[in-house]
Parts: structure tokens; C-alpha cells; sequence
């Protein structure tokens, strides 16, 4: 099931600005203790963001 490349933008964003109010409001993270420290799932998170934006990115460039 591949996502439209503007979907994948916005879930990319979204979760960006999940990570960056983690590590603005210092929010427990869920699972943090997997992760170690609340920052390394925060930077998980991030990261996770922008592989989805990237790849939401390249579909909308694809599309047309």
C-alpha cells in the first residue's frame, strides 16, 4: 500500500512537530525506556519524519 506522496509530506511534518514538542515540553515519550533516554526516541521519532517526508517528497515528484 504505497501512501500519495502528499500524504507522506504531511504525516512527515506531523511527526517532526511531535518530536520537536517532546523535546519542548520534555513529554515522556511512549515506550521512551526502549529507546533508552526520552531524547533518543524524540530523535527516533524525527527521523522517522523526515524518511516519510523524503519519501512523500519523491512520490509527488514522481506523480506528475
Amino acid at each position: 500500500a504505497r501512501m500519495p506522496g502528499v500524504a507522506g509530506l504531511l504525516l512527515g511534518i506531523v511527526i517532526i512537530v511531535l518530536a520537536v514538542l517532546v523535546v519542548a515540553l520534555d513529554l515522556p515519550m511512549p515506550g521512551g525506556n526502549m529507546y533508552g533516554t526520552d531524547g533518543q526516541g524524540a530523535i527516533l521519532l524525527a527521523f522517522t519524519g523526515l524518511c516519510a517526508m523524503m519519501v512523500g517528497y519523491l512520490e509527488t515528484q514522481k506523480a506528475d
